[in-house]
């Protein structure tokens, strides 16, 4: 918001103000709202910049990927990787997500930005495959924008082809903003995604307007547990509560569960005790290049087939979704 005629008088300059306000809300979460403050021009000024050499960061080969481990939690194999974006520009230096991610998405950069950023993740996730684990997976953070395309369903089934990538070795991630569309396109969407053998998780659980609803009306495969959460488990009681509840309703609704953000031994433990699945972290990880993610799976794969086998207890949770 900008009000005249304290911040101008002029309609340009109103609706400039008003655009630095937006950006701002942006920055604080959305579903907010902000009053114009004359700091904000600088950074306007910045987000202009931004946009500028976004435009051509794609084509400069200028983007870049890295990837995250995903582990066992129990045993620190690595059994998928979570796609990371990066941007090194020439005058700007190595750009924070924080800086260009929203911007991407208001501009509708975005869309050509995630295609090249699936069909990339996808490329590398086969050799991975194939030299390594078949039963390895990466996820791919898809945005609302991406995914209220109209073809992107067909768009991702033709990367997957192209690529050679087995459907099952691929995992979309959506935020719980997404479900706030609550539409039968985006219904339709989840559904044939799933009837493709493509993955689907739940990104961020407990930050938004979380919705049980949500984990019994779309297909879901894995929910990740917000790192906010995971950060707070041993020193507050209340944290602790709600990420052993998380993990349980959701292992009863038969997902499997990633805790975020682990990076102490602590935290680690507290996830372990309460049946969490999977993790990811700076304790386990930061994260990589495809060359050496290669090497890490390559490590893991071969330490993984020395330990003896043992054999499942009659007691073993089944569940009701494939993992």
């Amino acid at each position: 918001m900008t009000i005249a005629p304290g911040d101008g008088e002029d309609a340009q300059v109103l609706m400039r103000n008003a655009d630095a306000a937006m950006y701002r809300s942006k920055e604080r979460g959305r579903n907010t709202y902000s009053f114009f403050q004359p700091e904000m021009n600088e950074r306007a000024f910045e987000i202009l910049e931004i946009e500028t050499r976004l435009r051509t960061a794609l084509e400069k080969d200028e983007l870049f990927l890295e990837f995250q481990p995903i582990v066992d939690i129990n045993s620190g194999t690595m059994v998928a990787a979570e796609t990371l974006l990066r941007w090194r520009n020439p005058e700007l230096g190595l750009v924070p997500p924080d800086r260009f991610i929203a911007i991407a998405e208001a501009t509708g950069f975005i869309t050509p930005i995630g295609e090249w950023i699936l069909r990339q993740a996808c490329v590398h996730a086969r050799l991975w495959v194939e030299n390594a684990s078949r039963d390895f997976r990466i996820a791919v953070n898809v945005s609302s924008r991406q995914f209220a395309e109209t073809d992107f369903v067909q768009t991702v089934a033709a990367i997957l082809q192209e690529t050679g990538l087995p459907a099952k070795n691929l995992e979309i991630e959506v935020t719980e903003s997404l479900l706030l569309e609550d539409s039968p396109h985006l219904t339709s969407k989840m559904h044939a995604l799933s009837r493709m053998g493509v993955h689907l998780s739940i990104d961020d659980f407990g930050t938004g307007y979380s919705s049980l609803s949500y984990l019994r009306r779309y297909p879901f495969n894995v929910l990740k547990i917000d790192r906010s959460f995971v950060h707070d488990v041993t020193i507050d009681d209340g944290a602790a509560t709600l990420a052993s509840a998380i993990i349980a309703m959701a292992q009863n609704m038969g997902l499997r569960v990633i805790g975020e953000g682990v990076e102490t031994k602590e935290q680690r433990a507290f996830l372990c005790k309460h049946g969490c699945d999977m993790a990811q972290g700076y304790y386990f990880g930061r994260p990589a290049d495809a060359e050496t993610l290669l090497i890490r799976l390559r490590a893991d794969q071969e330490a993984a087939a020395t330990k003896p086998k043992v054999k499942a207890g009659v007691n073993k949770r089944i569940r009701r979704k494939s993992a």
